[in-house]
């Protein structure tokens, strides 16, 4: 008999889901057996609850509350009236309207919500709690009991069977009116259903049957606070997406996997965030060239040049973000084959060899907020170049240490993830030079003191990230140094290729 009084509402699926939106609510003026002292208590609850949440659009429908008080029945008796509900519903264009009875019984109050459909006044759901008086304040038992009705609210919404709804289309994008406050994020998984049929009790005109059609699923490619923005992600056979089908579940997204990845690329993106510095190893490779030009009466010009290769090693330690310390040593050896350039004839073949000695301290200025994007570098330190070769009076040799106090300056620019360029230049400005295997020029005569000097330092490369703490660095290193003692112009120059691995800790 219980089946037969069930009536059917027979419509079909695109008109249900429209007819049971349920987006606009309200709520009704509250009543309590003790004289209304909880209405206002009751309707701050409401607005607060309903002010931070973005499923529904709450309406204010406090002047509805003022003709109902102006009535000679009981407020109880109105509430329960549904013609008069059903006509507040209209009035205020509402979707559904909530219920609210309070009944104290001794310290005791047992609060009833009744969610209901207008203006056909259908209960759509029912949900009780009871918050026991304070034994302070009044005051204290309104916080009490508004704070507890907003926790009650969700679970009534939530006997209802269907969490939110499509909004709307743009193209192949499908709008859902829930987002990152209902913890819908990027990669989740949505259960779009269609109402199939609605079944309500006869006279008590409360839903006591849901029943869905499963449409197919929606994958959350964005979201904000309030919508998520979707993709279609399968279909049922014989089924389509539309407007106003309802979301039933919510599967977060499993993302093992994809921190897995996010992990390895962060690596890349976001290195070792400093803590001290790093330090280099590497090896030098490349060539050595020696000028000597006199350009008094008869004129000499010897040059020459060899192989080089060595080993260097450098650290970096970090002072604060922007600023740190610069320590350089390298130590080469090299072949020196030397050729008269007027008569074209070799006249001497030796080893000698390169060390060097930088520190300096520095400021980057970064471009960006990532301590490993684009920035610029200054330094200011000391540098000395030594160039170790043999005496040699008759061919012009000797060896020459140069030294500067030097201005560098720098450019690092990541290209990708993994890649970027490096380039520094380093100028020395208050420059002496030294030769402890001094001799004299081609005629006999010591070099006059030095008048001129250059020492000049280059170095362009790229790297690459292995993993978040080590890095490959190579490119093309350029020492440049030279004197003038009188008509003598002395020069020395080093062009090396120098992988290095750089770890960072």
């Amino acid at each position: 008999m219980l089946v037969l009084l069930l009536s059917l509402v027979a419509f079909g699926s695109q008109e249900l889901d429209r007819q049971f939106q349920l987006e606009k609510i309200g709520a009704l003026k509250s009543y309590d057996n003790i004289d209304g002292i909880l209405t206002e208590t009751i309707a701050d609850g409401f607005n607060q609850y309903f002010g931070k949440q973005n499923r529904f659009k709450y309406q204010d429908i406090s002047k509805a509350d003022a003709l109902l008080s102006q009535s000679k029945l009981p407020l109880q008796k109105l509430l329960e009236d549904s013609r008069i509900i059903g006509q507040i519903g209209k009035a205020y264009q509402l979707q559904s309207l909530i219920r609210t009875k309070v009944f104290k019984d001794g310290a005791q109050y047992q609060v009833h919500l009744d969610w209901l459909r207008v203006p056909q006044v259908q209960l759509l759901a029912q949900h009780t709690f009871t918050v026991t008086e304070a034994e302070s304040s009044a005051s204290t038992l309104a916080d009490v009991l508004k704070a507890e009705l907003q926790k009650q609210i969700p679970k009534l919404i939530a006997k209802v069977p269907f969490k939110a709804h499509i909004t709307g289309r743009d193209g192949d994008t499908l709008v859902v009116n829930l987002g990152k406050d209902a913890g819908i994020f990027k990669g989740d998984l949505l259960v779009v259903q269609s109402l199939e049929d609605v079944k309500i009790h006869p006279l008590t005109k409360t839903v006591v049957d849901w029943q869905f059609v499963k449409v197919g699923r929606l994958k959350v490619v964005d979201s904000d606070d309030s919508l998520a923005f979707c993709k279609v992600l399968d279909v049922e056979e014989n089924q389509e997406m539309a407007i106003n089908q309802k979301i039933t579940a919510i599967i977060p997204h499993d993302d093992t996997e994809e921190k897995s990845e996010k992990k390895k690329t962060e690596e890349f993106e976001a290195p070792y965030v400093p803590r001290i510095g790093w330090i280099l190893g590497g090896v030098d490779a490349g060539g050595f060239s020696r000028n000597f030009n006199d350009s008094s009466v008869g004129g000499l010009v010897k040059s020459g040049g060899g192989l080089a290769y060595g080993l260097k090693a450098s650290g970096e330690l970090w002072l604060t973000r922007q600023f740190f310390f610069d320590l350089d040593l390298a130590y080469n050896i090299n072949s020196y084959s030397q050729t008269d350039a007027v008569t074209n004839l070799q006249t001497a073949s030796i080893n000698g060899s390169y060390s060097r000695f930088k520190a300096n301290f520095g400021y980057q200025y970064h471009l960006s907020p990532d301590y490993f994007g684009p920035r610029l570098m200054f330094r200011m330190g000391y540098q000395s170049n030594s160039y170790g070769i043999p005496a040699s009076t008759p061919d012009v040799i000797a060896g020459a240490t140069f030294t500067s106090i030097f201005l560098g300056v720098g450019f690092d620019l990541p290209l990708r993830p993994q890649w970027g360029i490096l380039t520094n230049l380093d100028l020395g400005m208050l420059k002496s030079v030294s030769n402890p295997d001094q001799v004299a020029n081609a005629g006999g005569t010591a070099l006059s003191p030095a008048t001129g000097i250059t020492d000049i330092s280059f170095f362009l490369g790229g790297y690459y990230w292995v993993h978040s703490r080590l890095m490959i660095r190579g490119g093309i290193d350029i020492y440049s140094q030279g004197a003038t003692f009188g008509t003598i112009t002395i020069s020395d120059r080093l062009v090396l290729f120098s992988p290095s691995i750089v770890y960072y800790f």
